[in-house]
C-alpha cells in the first residue's frame, strides 16, 4: 500500500514544532526547561534549497529503487517518542525485539548513563 504525505498548513506545522520541542526539552532537560541547550528546526537549513539545485548537487547520489525499498521497509518500524503517535506497549515491543547485535548501539545512543563498566 502506498501512502502520500500531505502538505500541512502553517498552524499544524507550528503545533507539531511546539510539541516536538516540548518532548525533546523534557527528555534532554530531564524536566528542567532551561536554556542550557538549543533546539533547531530543519526548516532553517532547508528553506532556501530549491529542487533543481538540490538534484544537480546531490541527486546523482540517490538511487530511487533503493529509497523506495528502504521506505517501504521502514514505514512499519517507525518509532515515536510521543505516546499519541506510538503506544508505550509498541515502543517497549520495538526494543524488546531488537537484535542482540544492535543492543550496544542503542545503549550508546539512547542513554545518559556513563558507558564504562556495563558495555
Amino acid at each position: 500500500m502506498t501512502t502520500v504525505s500531505l502538505i500541512m498548513d502553517v498552524e499544524t506545522l507550528e503545533k507539531n514544532n511546539t510539541g516536538i520541542t516540548y518532548s525533546v526539552r523534557a527528555i534532554l532537560g530531564k524536566g528542567n526547561f532551561d536554556d542550557s541547550f538549543e533546539i533547531l528546526n530543519n526548516y532553517d537549513w532547508w528553506k532556501d534549497v530549491k529542487l533543481l539545485g538540490f538534484l544537480e548537487n546531490v541527486g546523482h547520489y540517490a538511487y530511487v529503487g533503493t529509497m523506495i525499498v528502504k521506505e517501504s521497509e521502514e514505514n512499519d518500524r517507525a518509532i515515536w517518542l510521543s505516546p499519541a503517535m506510538l503506544s508505550p506497549y509498541k515502543f517497549y515491543q520495538y526494543f524488546f525485539r531488537v537484535l542482540n547485535s544492535d543492543v550496544v548501539r542503542f545503549l550508546k545512543v539512547l542513554t545518559f548513563l556513563k558507558l564504562e563498566g556495563f558495555i
